[in-house]
């Protein structure tokens, strides 16, 4: 009996940190424009960047889910209103949700790429398939994002693994030319900032689904482990051929190409894997948003139409350009982003002195 609990918590948690390994790989993060943007134009001084960055992300994981489950909290704007205060919780759930939406547009114009980079067909075309897949795992709730994501999860760490510790032995000898002279912590902080700030809502949800709070700390730290491994193997043969692959809108698809066989398939697999995954998540986040609305409520819109309404309206948005998005989209809402990083810690760690949440 005891080992039968004992593994129902076990599944609990591992599906818990496949949702958040699912949402923070996304287009970005998969295609190398991220890692390139933040961490790997600074030549080796870049995977410090890169490990600080997700070792906060798991420190506020873990904060966010852990005062999550201890208060019974089940809704982003209620969790903000707490963390907050009531009036400025909800102008920080408008302004994230705006973000949220910005970024699954984000990974929609990132499908659409990869979609017309390996598959020949055009950029819409790719757009339009992404968005009909997002409505129909949307209409699923939260069990469809736990479903996809322990499915596609697997598919992640291990075609990333390959991937990368492949590229990277037979790549060739290492070329370092960072060209920033920026701080790389600042950069890390960033980074890990804006990742929070459209995750914070799923795992809210996610929190529902786990009974105690060691299973909260317990998914923070796998999940945190298994991303920076992706990332370091991702980053790898990006450093060693830095002077070619920067100015690229999707270097590691270069990278995948210049392997070719199982190795190109192998990343093909976890680009579309991890822009879903992460499409997916963002759309729930803004559909249980807009879904808990007092304004949609007054007009009875029915929940089919928002979940329609949110992947056609980021499918529209899209079409501005992957690289635009994450050159300055990102960076300007990682800033924004800081302060709830800051506003999750504080009061965790207040709230820890107390002897009431963490």
């Amino acid at each position: 009996m005891k080992s039968e609990k004992r593994d129902k918590e076990t599944g609990k948690t591992l599906a818990a940190a496949g949702v958040i390994i699912s949402m923070m790989i996304g287009a970005g993060f998969a295609s190398g424009r991220e890692l390139m943007t933040f961490f790997a134009r600074f030549g080796e001084r870049g995977y410090l960047g890169l490990v600080l960055a997700i070792v906060l992300l798991a420190l506020c994981s873990w904060a966010v889910m852990d005062i999550s489950v201890r208060m019974g909290i089940k809704g982003y704007t209620a969790f903000m209103s707490v963390v907050l205060g009531r009036r400025l919780g909800q102008i920080m759930a408008v302004v994230v949700n705006i973000f949220i939406f910005v970024i699954m547009a984000t990974m929609f114009s990132g499908f659409g790429a990869a979609y017309r980079e390996t598959v020949g067909r055009s950029f819409t075309e790719g757009v339009a398939v992404i968005a009909v897949l997002c409505f129909v795992t949307l209409l699923f709730n939260l069990q469809g994002i736990v479903r996809v994501s322990a499915v596609l999860a697997p598919v992640l760490v291990a075609g990333g693994l390959v991937f990368g510790l492949y590229s990277a032995m037979t790549g060739a000898a290492p070329a370092f030319a960072p060209s920033a002279q920026e701080s790389i912590i600042n950069q890390a902080f960033i980074y890990a900032s804006y990742n929070l700030i459209t995750a914070v809502p799923v795992m809210v949800a996610l929190s529902s689904t786990l009974g105690k709070r060691r299973q909260a700390m317990k998914a923070s730290a796998i999940s945190g482990g298994i991303i920076a491994a992706l990332g370091l193997a991702f980053m790898l043969p990006m450093i060693m051929n830095l002077p070619v692959l920067s100015g690229l809108e999707l270097p590691l698809l270069s990278v995948a190409r210049a392997n070719g066989g199982f190795v190109q398939l192998a990343y093909i697999a976890v680009l579309f894997a991890a822009i879903f995954t992460t499409a997916i998540s963002d759309g729930f986040a803004v559909t249980e948003w807009l879904g808990a609305s007092p304004a949609l409520k007054r007009l009875r819109v029915p929940s089919l139409a928002v979940k329609l309404a949110v992947p056609l309206g980021a499918a529209l948005l899209a079409h501005i350009g992957f690289s635009a998005f994450v050159d300055m989209v990102y960076p300007f809402f990682g800033y924004a982003g800081l302060f709830e990083i800051a506003a999750v810690l504080i009061y965790a760690l207040f709230a820890k002195a107390r002897g009431s949440v963490v």
